[in-house]
């Protein structure tokens, strides 16, 4: 029996990879109407009667009032017309047509930015939450929808290429705008897990969040985007795992976008992934994609435009080092930026040899190499404060270099001053919680107290709701508790002194349920020797396992060792502390962790 699990089970795993074995079939990758939420786009901008569904479309937005409602409104506009879009590309419509569609996108995009300018609120409204979960789903599909379409209409490229721009753009200025730093990394990752599961979702989703990471402004939103990166090839690695390298550069070669698109997610991928299997996949198919220049899949204009973002990345990053902004530089990001600097000489010299798909490659590893490196800097640094960094220029101008021994020196009277570090905190209220489970101010009184920084904000109650609302009842009916040790207990209008072990809190069971490809939940806290019981609610079989996947190593014990049907269970007790994550054997990408306190 055990057999026939092992056998049903890596058939399981392969599916996805036999499903896309034929280089015809190619309709698993690309966007559908049911992505798009839209069953049918109805009269097309190739009509006649277009105007009529534009004139609906028209008094909608005359009784719309509330700017969360138009913003919402404009978007749902802005979806139906990816769908029109999709659906003139289908037609085989002539190209004026689909220019026509593409146009009427563009100006969609335009009235959606206005409405989104218009918003004053923040992520902290419910109703702006959501809007800001649906534009990112949204920017996700368009922008692999655009991609499919330039790689079929290579005449209108740039006018799909703006149309797609204009909505990227629009949602990096939302998030940057209207989101909260917190939220940011959870709201990307939850849009990727959201969309239809194929062999090829982390690939394009690298793709598409990596033009957002180009646009975005803010080196927080390009930071969260590099952090959703990496944590998107890791989920690939595991999803390839196993698989054979040519079956690897079949999917790469495949994927329904430009040769242009191609080479800049290769480049991406290759950067971040140490799996030798998928990088020797990336090299073959890098290598068959630059050598069809010849068949002007990449131009001269193509590579001409990569040079160009190659060399502005690069003076970013060097603009950045040389701004004094940064208090560390990490050496991986100096051999980044050297690295950066030789691919756009290679790029350059390709490019004078008329090697337009060789001089594309070499300016997307630059600009991949810069990327990274920016992410690099920014994670191993607070940039400081507009504020700060002129004061930090003031102080060397009027004392000289700050002296290198321990203390709290300050630039005063001409030279520095050795001061108690108390007289120095700004009192002002932004607290931290130190690693001792105490709230400070800020974090320089922790600093003064001696204390790490655990965390931003205050220090969060220890326990759950219920046990905090039974410490203000206690409060309520016996008084304060009192200061003798022991394990006190309110009871009878009083405090009891009751034997320690009596109050023990006794190990719980939690329950993980598996439907629709997912846990849920999918992150758990629970204490050490609590156990966790996971049952399949789906009918396709599933088998919970601690990662990394195949070998279930990381924490040895925690594995179903088979597949389980519907209703069936797993539980596994945990007596180790840490954060501890897992997977389903079967279908890697379905991912958790459980964390244990």
């Amino acid at each position: 029996m055990k057999k026939y699990i092992l056998i049903f089970s890596a058939f399981v795993l392969l599916m996805p990879f036999l499903a896309l074995a034929q280089s015809d079939n190619l309709t698993e990758s690309k966007i559908t109407f049911e992505d798009l939420d839209v069953t049918d786009p109805g009269i097309l901008p190739t009509s006649n009667f277009y105007f009529f569904k534009e004139l609906v479309r028209g008094f909608q937005r005359a009784v719309t009032f509330n700017a969360v409602s138009r913003a919402e409104l404009e978007l749902k506009i802005v979806n139906e017309k990816a769908a029109e879009l999709k659906k003139v590309s289908e037609n085989d419509e002539a190209l004026k047509g689909l220019e026509k569609a593409v146009t009427n996108y563009k100006e969609s995009t335009d009235r959606l930015r206005t409405r989104f300018e218009a918003l004053k609120e923040t992520s902290e409204s419910p109703n702006v939450d959501k809007l800001l979960d649906k534009l990112t789903d949204r920017v996700l599909k368009h922008s692999q929808l655009f991609e499919e379409l330039k790689a079929k209409n290579e005449e209108l490229k740039d006018k799909i290429e703006d149309a797609k721009g204009n909505l990227e753009e629009i949602t990096t200025n939302a998030l940057e705008r209207l989101d909260r730093a917190e939220n940011l990394k959870e709201r990307l990752e939850k849009t990727v897990e959201m969309q239809r599961e194929k062999a090829s979702k982390e690939i394009r989703a690298l793709e598409v969040f990596g033009k957002l990471e180009e646009r975005a402004k803010s080196d927080e939103l390009r930071q969260r985007l590099s952090e959703v990166k990496n944590g998107l090839v890791e989920k690939i690695e595991i999803r390839f795992s196993g698989a054979a390298s040519s079956t690897i550069s079949q999917i790469l070669e495949n994927l329904p976008v430009t040769a242009a698109s191609r080479l800049k997610t290769l480049e991406e991928l290759k950067e971040k992934t140490a799996e030798s299997a998928l990088r020797k996949s990336i090299d073959n198919v890098r290598v068959k994609v630059e050598s069809e220049a010849g068949e002007n899949r990449i131009g001269k204009e193509d590579a001409e435009k990569m040079i160009k973002s190659a060399e502005g990345m690069i003076n970013d990053l060097k603009a950045r080092l040389e701004s004094g902004k940064y208090n560390i530089i990490p050496e991986s990001v100096k051999s980044l930026l050297e690295r950066a600097g030789n691919n756009l000489i290679n790029a350059n010299t390709a490019f004078k040899s008329e090697k337009y798909g060789e001089a594309f490659g070499q300016a997307s590893a630059a600009v991949t190499g810069a990327k990274n490196a920016i992410a690099q800097l920014s994670g191993a640094n607070s940039v400081l404060p507009d504020k700060a960094y002129r004061k930090k220029l003031e102080d060397l101008e009027k004392c000289g270099i700050k002296p290198g021994a321990p203390g709290n020196w300050v630039c005063k009277d001409g030279g520095w001053k050795l001061e108690p570090e108390e007289l120095f905190c700004a009192q002002v209220y932004e607290p931290v919680c130190g690693v001792d489970g105490k709230t400070y101010g800020n974090a320089c009184e922790a600093r003064v107290a001696g204390v790490a920084v655990k965390s931003r904000g205050e220090c969060l109650i220890s326990g759950t709701d219920e046990a905090y609302r039974k410490k203000l009842e206690d409060l309520e009916k016996c008084g304060i508790k009192p200061g003798a040790p022991g394990n006190w207990v309110c009871k009878d209008g009083g405090w009891k002194l009751m034997p320690e072990e009596t109050s023990a809190a006794a190990p719980k069971t939690w329950t993980v349920e598996h439907a629709n490809n997912r846990f849920t939940p999918r992150e758990l806290k629970i204490k050490k020797g609590d156990t966790v019981t996971w049952v399949n609610k789906s009918g396709i079989l599933t088998w919970p396992a601690s990662a990394m996947h195949p070998t279930h190593q990381v924490y040895p014990g925690f594995d179903a060792l088979k597949g389980l049907g519907k209703e069936e269970s797993y539980s596994f007790k945990f007596d180790r502390v840490g954060s501890w994550k897992y997977h389903d054997h079967l279908n890697p990408s379905s991912t958790g962790v459980v964390v244990v306190e």
